[in-house]
């Protein structure tokens, strides 16, 4: 990709944890501004495919499932994943996947950052990629509320700045730095949250 001209510290907003407003210039923001109403415009597109996901874990498997992902906080990149999250008690975990063994990848038993383990899956609709974590109920829960706490501590402004540093980050290749901003929410909002894993 081709790194893109920008009057941001990337280095310094990586290291504070998070984009302030004083990190901005007008040219800045705007510019900020415009791609990420951009991003939401196919906003539809992905969230049919989301919907096709669930659809098919829950006729396979019969879990709830909610997003689990960046699509539904609207920190999304164009390209982006998209995250299902399904709760399944771990005494039907080989019922899984063996539901789904014909129509996903199976990535394997991850750490979870709740202090608990999911098993992990992969599969493409169209062009997008979908991952799904299958986690116990109660793990369920705790990511949901996790998820509320950063949909609601987070403003407009926040994911506008959030996404466009994020997309620096990324069409620069600039990998290790662009792994530590994807979680920067998760660390704002959520305190005491162990490491994540892919």
């Amino acid at each position: 990709m081709t790194p893109v001209a920008t009057s941001l510290d990337l280095r310094t907003i990586v290291g504070h944890g998070w984009a302030e407003s004083d990190h901005f210039t007008t040219v800045e923001a705007e510019r900020a501004r415009r791609f990420w109403h951009a991003i939401r415009a196919h906003d539809a597109d992905l969230t049919r495919i989301r919907q096709q996901a669930g659809a098919l874990v829950q006729r396979r498997t019969g879990a709830n499932w909610c997003d689990f992902g960046s699509l539904g906080l609207h920190l999304n990149l164009p390209g982006s994943d998209v995250d299902l999250g399904a709760a399944v008690a771990s005494h039907r975990w080989p019922h899984v996947r063996a539901a789904l063994a014909d129509c996903t990848d199976y990535l394997g038993v991850v750490r979870t950052p709740f202090a608990s383990v999911r098993l992990a899956f992969s599969w493409r609709i169209g062009q997008s990629m979908v991952d799904l974590s299958v986690v116990t109920p109660d793990t369920y829960e705790e990511a949901r509320r996790m998820l509320v706490r950063i949909d609601t501590g987070m403003t407009r402004d926040d994911r506008i700045r959030y996404t466009w540093v994020k997309h620096l980050l990324h069409v620069s290749g600039r990998k290790e730095e662009y792994a530590a901003w994807k979680l920067a929410p998760y660390r704002r909002f959520c305190a005491g949250l162990g490491p994540f894993q892919h």
